[in-house]
């Protein structure tokens, strides 16, 4: 293992790739969705059973058409507003910028884990007071509220988009991690 010392900053960003991928996938879900709501593609058929299935369409229609437009609109904000470094990795701590400015100094991270086929990175803090500064603080996400209120007490690294994938992103933490507990 490396020492503490021998540890380069990794600075990690969005993947312009990737964020076109999302926002042609945003795109096209959207017009899928607008085709069910607008009824551009015939739904159902005769009778009271097709009347039903062209009403939960054009429904599900307009439900798509929000929710995934609203993420192509996301994705296109972030393509264009976002410049430098999203996560900084060091050998004193973790920041990610949209959390808080602040480092999360690696003395106050317990573990590191990410759940199955979810894209974030969750470090859990080992006393609740840094838990509140770090996870809520000046910058706070709504899915990081709604998270403090149903009792998920780990802070969350969301890594779609990134340059590096969560796996790779996990292991480096957990490195420099194990080189700062180490010292």
């Amino acid at each position: 293992m490396a020492s503490n010392l021998e540890l380069p900053t990794i600075e990690i960003g969005y993947s312009p790739l990737r964020l076109v991928g999302l926002i042609g996938a945003g795109v096209l879900m959207t017009v899928a969705s607008a085709s069910l709501a607008f009824q551009w593609i015939a739904i159902g058929g005769s009778g009271p059973a097709g009347t039903l299935r062209g009403a939960v369409g054009v429904v599900a229609g307009y439900v798509g058409l929000a929710f995934f437009g609203l993420g192509t609109v996301a994705a296109v904000w972030l393509w264009r507003r976002v410049e430098g470094p999203i996560v900084v990795i060091s050998r004193d701590g973790i920041r990610d910028r949209r959390i808080a400015e602040e480092v999360i100094p690696w003395k106050l991270v317990e573990d590191i884990s990410h759940q199955n086929r979810e894209r974030f990175l969750l470090l859990r803090l080992s006393r609740a007071a840094d838990y509140i500064r770090f996870h809520i603080g000046p910058k706070r996400h709504p899915i990081q509220l709604t998270n403090r209120t149903l009792g998920v007490d780990k802070v969350q690294i969301g890594t779609a988009g990134f340059n590096v994938t969560t796996e790779m992103l996990l292991e480096t933490c957990r490195t420099y991690h194990a080189a700062a507990r180490a010292t």
